[in-house]
């Protein structure tokens, strides 16, 4: 499967992911949500524990398939990885801020961010960046802040949205997983923003 196949699929469910993380904070509570994310990601653990183990893996057929299929090489080993990542940024935003509009808002800055820079990094990055995370591109960065621009001024002030974005898109330079770090440092941005303005 080509690279860009893969980073297709895996968008694709990073995208529907977040989607389901926030219609459901969006239709419950903050404290019913990291009550429910919380049982999932450790049955997400326990699950990833067992299929890290190839054999076992190979007996459960659907999940080594959709394994094979989404998952990078770098992380068969921690089969979910991203998943098991990404719900743990999504609790970190919901234990930290505890508000639904900040909480909503930093998970809309990396659900759409995050896959809009790796689909158009991916297929149009011409211009590359090396970071200690890897290779990054201004495109798929140019990308990642006019999506996540756009998706967050559906929620507040697009004169607010811009700079928290921009923010959120810097986050993809540093040396810590984006999957942690956007809604962590998008979500203090935004809630300071909101104080000073």
């Amino acid at each position: 499967m080509s690279s860009i196949n893969l980073e297709l699929k895996r968008q694709g469910i990073h995208l529907l992911v977040g989607l389901i993380l926030i219609a459901f904070i969006l239709f419950s509570s903050v404290l019913v949500s990291a009550i429910t994310f919380s049982f999932l990601l450790v049955c997400g653990i326990i699950l990833s524990g067992f299929l890290s183990n190839k054999k076992q893996r190979k007996t459960i057929k659907l999940f080594d398939s959709i394994l094979n299929s989404v998952e990078r090489k770098n992380e068969l080993e921690i089969p979910g990885c991203g998943v098991i990542i990404f719900f743990i940024g999504a609790l970190i935003a919901l234990f930290l801020f505890q508000e639904k509009l900040l909480v909503i808002s930093a998970l809309t800055v990396l659900v759409f961010g995050d896959s809009a820079s790796t689909l158009i990094g991916t297929q149009f990055g011409k211009t590359k960046i090396k970071t200690k995370m890897g290779w990054r591109s201004l495109e798929g960065s140019i990308a990642f802040f006019v999506v996540s621009s756009i998706a967050l001024s559906f929620l507040i002030n697009p004169l607010i949205a811009l700079p928290v974005c921009f923010i959120g898109m810097l986050c993809e330079y540093l040396p810590i997983n984006d999957n942690l770090l956007i809604p962590f440092v998008s979500g203090i941005a935004l809630k300071l923003l909101l104080i000073l303005l």
